[in-house]
């Protein structure tokens, strides 16, 4: 599993609204409406007795995530989930330099996709303008006094492919670390 988790103010002290999964490597995304479904999201159990909690808490099933910093704390904090199996691909990049690199600061997403991964410019420059469209959707519902754009029902498709952005090219990255 592949994931990413959205909110406002994403921690302890904030919401989360989305989280964005990824089955690998089925390569199918699948949002789950944490503002809408609330608590009962996590504890809702399947007819084999599984729920999204007991998954998240699983150490024998890999969850990856890049920089999974914010969002162990808030799904802790928030819903006493305590995220289990995790697998961080910001940390496996830093690994990943050259010893002649410098290893005393982190690198964001966007960068890392731009610079590591080996994809045809068309498919790079789509994922890169998908990511900054939400950005410059986050900026305009700030500028309209919301709290963010993962709060907005029905979500605009705008949203759904920036959260889908969020976690599609992780198996990439980590094959190429």
């Amino acid at each position: 599993l592949y994931l990413d988790l959205e909110g406002n103010n994403l921690g302890r002290h904030g919401t989360i609204s989305i989280i964005t999964v990824l089955l690998h490597p089925q390569n199918t995304s699948h949002l789950v409406d944490i503002l809408t479904l609330g608590a009962q999201v996590f504890t809702s159990a399947t007819m084999h007795g599984k729920t999204l909690q007991s998954i998240l808490e699983d150490p024998a099933m890999e969850k990856v995530f890049w920089d999974v910093r914010a969002d162990s704390d808030a799904l802790c904090a928030l819903y006493q989930v305590c995220l289990a199996g995790v697998f961080d691909l910001q940390l496996l990049e830093v690994q990943a330099r050259p010893k002649n690199q410098n290893k005393k600061f982190i690198r964001g997403l966007s960068k890392c996709i731009d610079y590591d991964l080996e994809m045809k410019t068309p498919m790079k420059q789509r994922w890169m303008a998908t990511k900054e469209a939400g950005k410059a959707a986050m900026d305009t519902a700030r500028e309209k006094g919301h709290d963010n754009i993962f709060t907005v029902r029905p979500m605009a498709m705008e949203t759904v492919r920036y959260c889908v952005n969020d976690v599609v090219l992780l198996p990439a990255l980590r094959k190429a670390y």
